[in-house]
């Protein structure tokens, strides 16, 4: 048996009395400030896509300090892990399984486009971390996958609003400038089934790549079908050079647009919002800013003061998936499984954009009480009948 003298003793017990010297303020750190709860972030910051899901992004950050200030998740500061999914589907997919593998990570918050979020949700109940998404794509929702959830109204239910109006209004002859991915591809399905039940007729249906900027030929053949009304989608670059050509060819017809693409990079690329005076769009209530009613103006409100200006669409579509991250959270055990249970149970909760409500079979939180037909009047968007 090793005999330990009086000098080992004191050696040993000076190594073990000097450590908190060197490791106090490491364990100080470890035991009086909490870990960070960590949020992975994919969104499209670069590529066509990127005017409008970067403020998103915005949205994102103003809700997580505004979060902050009221101590976090459990007195956790909430942190974003942002990811750039460069526009493109197998970017996200990657950034997905990035943010999957770091068990630090509870969360993924998404703004893309649909393919993007399709990619991701491919994934979704394999890797099982909870997904709340942007994206109007109906398929993100329905059928309901049980980790993936995205906030904004199905694209049936804009476009059942523009073409229930049209009717309404009088417009019979209606003409399409659609994408051809998986967002226009299902609003021209849309449009074809509904059109036909309402007894509106499709003059004229043209399709683009988000790679395109030439759209003359598209627009010329619109000319000639002498619509009596034209919708046109497009985020992005797309949307911006849309809109120039179609003023370029003169064109008059009343010109409603995906309000996806009505951002303040489209504004500005076109010289101001009162530039596009005239334009109407079916579009949420985060678009009427202070103006919208009820709930959503004094949530408006909230996310003007942690932005610290006026917001746009995107903006308040961002503060809207924190709105419902949040409660989830404090319904549950803060894991992953226990919030992907409570967003489940989430019913009518108030957002910018309208009530949010998940259930097991569908997984599209806001609907057409979150709509209006509106259109841009001396730069401000405002209900077309107030026009």
């Amino acid at each position: 048996m090793t005999r330990i003298t009086r000098r080992d003793a004191a050696r040993l017990l000076g190594g073990v009395l000097s450590l908190p010297a060197v490791g106090a303020p490491l364990m100080r750190r470890a035991f009086a400030e909490p870990q960070d709860f960590k949020i992975g972030v994919i969104a499209s910051m670069t590529g066509p896509a990127a005017p409008f899901f970067k403020e998103y992004v915005e949205g994102f950050q103003a809700y997580a300090k505004s979060w902050n200030t009221r101590g976090g998740v459990n007195g956790r500061p909430v942190s974003l892990n942002i990811n750039d999914d460069e526009s493109a589907p197998a970017p996200a997919a990657n950034a997905y399984r990035r943010v999957a593998a770091d068990p630090d990570t509870t969360l993924a918050w998404v703004a893309g486009p649909g393919a993007g979020g399709l990619a991701i949700k491919a994934m979704a109940s394999e890797l099982k971390l909870p997904v709340v998404s942007g994206g109007a794509v109906d398929t993100l929702g329905i059928p309901a996958d049980p980790y993936f959830f995205k906030i904004a109204p199905a694209n049936r239910d804009y476009m059942k609003l523009y073409l229930t109006w049209c009717k309404e209004r009088g417009y019979k002859k209606l003409a399409f400038v659609l994408g051809n991915d998986a967002y226009g591809q299902g609003e021209a399905q849309i449009a074809k089934e509904m059109t036909a039940s309402l007894g509106l007729d499709i003059a004229a249906l043209e399709t683009f790549s988000a790679t395109d900027s030439n759209f003359s030929s598209q627009l010329v053949r619109v000319r000639s079908s002498a619509p009596d009304i034209v919708y046109a989608a497009g985020t992005g670059a797309p949307g911006i050079l849309i809109y120039k050509q179609y003023r370029q060819l003169g064109l008059k017809y009343p010109l409603c647009f995906m309000l996806a693409a009505l951002t303040s990079a489209f504004f500005q690329a076109i010289g101001g919002a009162s530039e596009a005076d005239g334009v109407m769009t079916p579009g949420l209530l985060g678009m009427l800013g202070k103006q919208a009613p009820g709930e959503s103006g004094k949530l408006y409100d909230q996310l003007v003061d942690a932005l610290g200006r006026p917001a746009s669409l995107a903006n308040s579509l961002g503060w809207d998936i924190g709105i419902v991250t949040e409660t989830a959270i404090k319904r549950s055990d803060v894991s992953r499984e226990g919030i992907r249970a409570a967003l489940d149970q989430v019913k009518d909760l108030p957002g910018i954009n309208g009530p949010i409500t998940f259930t097991p079979q569908n997984h599209i939180g806001q609907d057409t009480r979150g709509l209006a037909m509106l259109k841009l009047a001396s730069g401000k968007f405002v209900p077309v009948d107030q026009a």
